[in-house]
């Protein structure tokens, strides 16, 4: 009998423990090829720079934070620093949206971006809108997307489009819309906006006709806006561009909910360097006082800047410069 059960042992066990020992070693190496396959298909994105931040202890925050009573909105004029307002502010705060930026992907496009360093900003950095399309990126993004995107999470719309984008937008919107308009001294706001445009501009010659070639997008304001019987649920503010990042900053710091992570904003410059002391208008006090006259008369934007500044829809009035040749806005129509 023990023979029977030691044939039997031989037999039925030591198969089946060589099957055990290649079963265990198939096993063991189908998880190393599915660890392999699986690590393939995790996902991490690059390395960014970011910290946290009390919203208790902001700069300019004086109170807790509590959903604002309305939207606010940024009419981005050209050559007014809007690119790095929106940028700065989608890197501080929730629920900035526009056209140079968003909250939710703030800090990866800020950092893609440190990557291109040496491109202009319609580079393309190989996200899914910079493929779809061509000079677009996370940082200047298409119309055409913002408005599939839509404004329900949106605290503060930041947009350099055609000046009905707003009452079509939020002429019925449940939120009352603070629209806000950056004013810059009109003799340099156009002086800066020739420099961005190539417009090398001849004081011997008629200044009017030149300045022509320097005054683009100037469709992004219209005088309309401000009629409240017209858009009654659009409330239009001005500000001096002097003080977009000092008092404007703090203004939004009260109202705008912090983020939970922050980055420093890396600048994106849209065009060369200005060399003003090779602007001949600025030599030439009588040919200023002409051009801020025609622009004032000629221009919605500058028309209604010069009524703005100062007045009770200016959100600093007493903020406004006193440098003739920085800001000086009511001496405009007299000269």
């Amino acid at each position: 009998m023990p023979r029977i059960y030691i044939c039997f042992a031989l037999f039925w066990l030591v198969p089946r423990c060589c099957l055990g020992k290649h079963k265990k070693a198939v096993i063991a190496a189908g998880r190393k090829k599915s660890s392999k396959i699986s690590s393939r298909k995790i996902l991490r994105g690059g390395e960014c720079n970011f910290s946290t931040v009390d919203p208790t202890h902001l700069p300019g925050r004086r109170k807790p934070w509590s959903p604002p009573r309305a939207i606010f909105g940024h009419l981005h004029m050209s050559k007014t620093g809007g690119t790095t307002l929106n940028g700065n502010l989608s890197l501080h705060y929730e629920r900035i949206c526009g056209h140079k930026g968003y909250s939710y992907d703030a800090i990866k496009a800020n950092c893609r971006y440190q990557r291109y360093a040496n491109q202009k900003y319609e580079y393309s950095d190989g996200s899914g809108i910079s493929i779809l399309n061509p000079g677009y990126n996370r940082g200047r993004v298409p119309n055409k997307d913002i408005l599939e995107i839509g404004f329900e999470n949106c605290d503060y719309v930041s947009m350099e489009t055609d000046w009905r984008f707003w009452p079509a937008n939020f002429g019925n919107w449940p939120l009352p819309l603070e629209l806000h308009v950056p004013c810059r001294n009109p003799v340099d706001h156009v002086l800066s906006m020739c420099n961005a445009y190539g417009v090398d501009l001849k004081c011997g010659k008629s200044l009017i006709p030149q300045v022509h070639d320097c005054l683009r997008h100037l469709n992004r304001f219209h005088m309309d806006l401000t009629n409240k019987t017209r858009f009654s649920n659009i409330d239009v503010y001005c500000y001096d561009y002097a003080v977009q990042f000092s008092d404007y900053i703090s203004y939004l710091s009260e109202r705008l909910q912090p983020r939970r992570f922050h980055s420093s904003h890396v600048h994106k410059p849209t065009n060369k360097p200005r060399q003003k002391v090779s602007e001949c208008v600025l030599k030439h006090p009588e040919l200023e006082n002409v051009l801020r006259s025609y622009l004032v008369a000629n221009v919605d934007y500058w028309k209604f800047c010069d009524l703005c500044i100062g007045s009770p829809n200016d959100l600093f009035p007493n903020k406004v410069s006193t440098d003739s040749k920085v800001v000086n806005w009511h001496s405009t129509l007299s000269t």
